[in-house]
């Protein structure tokens, strides 16, 4: 399955269907408890989430802590510590680790002092 951040394409033509079978076959199907996709949905959507972005960034979870062999309610307990930067900046990298290589996310920080901006750009 090749990682991508555009939305999922509903399959009508029955040759591009046969081929996205193809392009699956081998992988096992990863199945996730009911209760397991509502707690890891709800839990990004109290952190500030959008609604699809916490059922993408759930879903990642899901999948990597099944991988893993990990209970997600363990990994999402060690999230409610951290604050809404480092959260974000945790999802940031779990993304990126789950995206194709072409493309990443990345953050904008603030703590260039005003003088070295006038001397690498005077």
């Amino acid at each position: 399955m090749t990682a991508t951040n555009l939305p999922a394409e509903t399959v009508e033509d029955s040759a591009a269907a046969t081929k996205l079978y193809f392009e699956r076959y081998g992988e096992q199907a990863l199945e996730f408890a009911a209760n397991d996709v509502t707690l890891a949905v709800s839990f990004f959507e109290r952190a500030g989430f959008d609604s699809d972005a916490a059922t993408t960034v759930a879903m990642v979870i899901l999948r990597q802590a099944k991988i893993d062999g990990e209970p997600v309610a363990q990994i999402l307990d060690t999230m409610t510590s951290f604050s809404t930067v480092t959260l974000s900046q945790l999802v940031g990298e779990v993304l990126n680790n789950n995206r194709v290589s072409t493309s990443i996310l990345g953050f904008r920080t603030t703590d260039v002092k005003p003088n070295q901006i006038r001397n690498i750009f005077a």
